[in-house]
């Protein structure tokens, strides 16, 4: 090449690096109209990496391991990047970043400014022509609200748009040079195979490339070659996380798959309309995409770029239907999408360039209203993206952050005790308190996916299953309906089921706690009463009773102390009490671990009489006569309500009360 050549061609990589580097940065911008979005499943996939670094291994919680993770490469980068000292949420959002610039890269590659249709640009080509495909197909990216909210949102769905975007373009440059040797194939094949341990659906497009191969190939022996080729990093990879799964979890499916996938009637009806209403927010890309392949395939010299488009995008549609599409905001499952319609995009821009060049220079009308048509095009484009609905619920979707505030009050709380925590909401409860749980909808749960519902497949999509009798069984001490602010009525099977039992009401006792100063966040919990942990417990010839059992029904409030000790505060209007409480009768002293003195008041507890009252104050007991009159002697042992107030105006702040034997 001449010296000449290349002055004037040493620019146009520098073009294309700039130009890729301001659309990651425009990218960037746009993420953080959605901060601090993070999906609650991520906070699950978290725990996973969380508890790995701590060496408690792949697990979700204490006892049998369960697989309750769909995305076992994005958990061990996480992992990884925590290992070096990052904190596991900013570690996913560099993980979804670095994901992000892959899909970038990966069309600065597909269309460099140096290239036009594959073709070196040509002497008086313009500029326009020459970078209108690189700018329309990352523009595709750069806008589509999907992948701005899931590079923060903590899943792995932009990992897998880089890594079949990857796949997709080397194979398109392998199509277009007609070249399908085996040694070609050896690269896609490690974005593939890395993108089967991504996820488990990943070897679909896995199969759906291969097949794509094959039919372009028209069957020949070279395509089978390459397709082998193509399929071999991925069959090992997959058989490798199969052996894992056997071994470590001693199951041939994740627990994710036995959760979500039921393929009946209903969820099929919902998975059409997800996919339907996704691909109408990403118009008119989604729509320009399908209207090329269609055109492409029509097209007997260009019938490969449709099928290596096609192939992995219309098994991914027909996989999103038969699941029954997805619970989470900005279409998640469309992601992986965005980068095959943006090589769309790109590839038709091509030709749109290629036919404004060639438009007579005198012609300016008509070139300007090709470029004010597509222009429009992409207004439009982004008018949707920040106007759907799904999208704008990335938004506003901020009760994970929430459920941290409550998750680490719980960790402060009860540090000590390790209490066993029961609740849906499976990510930022277990991952900020740090406490063993039980997953009521579960996800890492072993037993409940295995004994399912009759119905399944006929509930709100991941939160069917259910067994109020097994997590009775498994006796929780703290239970958290249906969010991380908590419900006294339960929303989904466990719950319900749990609180059909009588049993439910008699061990556990609802306690709101306000984990810091904002008055909106709080969180209802049902305390088990009776646990050894945190309930009421034996002491000496005694019980203690915690103060945050005291409570008064829709007013109390449970706080953390200045040391981080769960409190209820009460004064001389507003009395707490600890209702039903079965004593034999006898006389008693109550001692008291409070900030002031307290009134003490003992009830009968069916008709609300006075039994006995006095002060009782730090270090100086109160004496209880509770010698029953005749027309109680009957009723052995007395049912009391053990009420405490403020004797002075100051609200006094309750840790315990002991009442026992003097």
């Amino acid at each position: 090449m001449s010296q000449e050549a290349d002055n004037a061609n040493s620019p146009a990589w520098l073009l294309t690096l700039l130009t890729s580097v301001a659309a990651f940065f425009l990218l960037v911008w746009h993420t953080t109209h959605y901060l601090p979005f993070i999906a609650d499943d991520a906070l699950i996939s978290l725990r996973y990496a969380d508890r790995l670094l701590a060496g408690h291994g792949l697990t979700w919680t204490d006892g049998q391991p369960v697989e309750g993770y769909s995305n076992l490469l994005w958990v061990l980068l996480a992992a990884g990047a925590g290992k070096l000292g990052l904190d596991l949420i900013t570690a996913v959002r560099v993980l979804g970043y670095l994901s992000g610039a892959g899909v970038l890269s990966a069309l600065a590659y597909a269309f460099p400014v140096t290239a036009n249709g594959g073709r070196r640009a040509r002497a008086g080509q313009g500029l326009l022509r020459r970078w209108l495909p690189l700018l329309v197909a990352q523009g595709g990216v750069v806008l589509a609200a999907p992948i701005a909210v899931w590079i923060v949102g903590g899943l792995e769905s932009i990992l897998v748009a880089a890594l079949l975007t990857w796949a997709v373009v080397l194979l398109l440059r392998v199509a277009g040079e007609n070249a399908w040797r085996a040694r070609r194939a050896l690269l896609p094949s490690l974005w593939l195979a890395l993108l089967c341990v991504t996820r488990p659906d990943g070897p679909l497009f896995t199969a759906a490339l291969c097949l794509a191969a094959l039919l372009i190939t028209r069957w020949r022996r070279d395509g089978w070659v390459f397709a082998l080729s193509l399929l071999v990093l991925p069959l090992l990879f997959f058989l490798g996380q199969l052996i894992f799964r056997l071994t470590y979890y001693g199951e041939w499916l994740p627990n994710t798959a036995l959760v979500k996938l039921v393929p009946t009637g209903q969820r099929i009806g919902e998975g059409a309309a997800y996919l339907a209403r996704g691909l109408l927010a990403l118009a008119p890309v989604s729509i320009v995409a399908a209207v090329f392949g269609l055109r492409e395939l029509a097209r007997r010299n260009s019938r490969a770029v449709a099928v290596l488009l096609g192939a992995p995008a219309l098994l991914w549609c027909v996989y999103l239907i038969v699941i029954g599409g997805d619970i989470f905001p900005a279409w998640r499952h469309l992601v992986p999408l965005v980068g095959l319609m943006a090589l769309s995009v790109g590839r038709l821009s091509v030709e749109v360039a290629d036919r404004l060049a060639a438009i007579e220079s005198r012609i300016v009308l008509r070139r300007a209203g090709i470029v004010a048509a597509g222009l429009i095009l992409f207004a439009f484009y982004g008018v949707l993206q920040f106007t759907d609905d799904e999208n704008r619920r990335a938004v506003s979707e901020r009760w994970e952050w929430d459920g941290k505030q409550v998750g680490e009050m719980l960790a402060t709380a009860f540090a000590g005790q390790q209490p066993l925590l029961a609740t849906p909401v499976a990510g930022c409860l277990p991952y900020w308190s740090g406490l063993p749980t039980v997953d009521m909808l579960g996800l890492s749960d072993h037993y409940l996916p295995r004994h399912p519902p009759v119905d399944l497949g006929h509930g709100p999509l991941a939160h069917e299953l259910g067994d109020g009798a097994y997590v009775l069984e498994r006796n929780p001490d703290l239970v958290i309906f249906c969010s991380p602010y908590g419900r006294y009525r339960a929303c989904y099977r466990s719950g319900v089921e749990m609180q059909e039992r009588e049993a439910f009401f008699q061990r556990f006792t609802p306690v709101r706690f306000a984990p810091g100063d904002d008055p909106a966040v709080t969180c209802l919990v049902w305390i088990n009463w009776q646990s050894e942990r945190i309930g009421m417990r034996r002491q000496g010839s005694g019980w203690t009773i915690p103060g945050y059992l005291f409570e008064r029904p829709g007013e109390t409030v449970c706080r953390l102390d200045g040391s981080g000790q769960p409190v209820v505060t009460v004064d001389q209007e507003n009395g707490a009490g600890m209702t039903n409480l079965l004593l034999p009768a006898g006389r008693y002293q109550v001692a008291i671990d409070a900030s002031a003195p307290l009134r003490i008041a003992v009830l009968d507890s069916r008709d609300k009489t006075i039994l006995a009252a006095g002060t009782a104050a730090p270090r100086q007991p109160l004496a209880l006569d509770l010698t029953p009159d005749p027309e109680l002697a009957a009723r052995q042992p007395l049912e009391i309500d053990l009420i405490v107030s403020a004797v002075e105006a100051e609200p006094v702040s309750v840790h315990r009360v002991w009442i026992g034997a003097p």
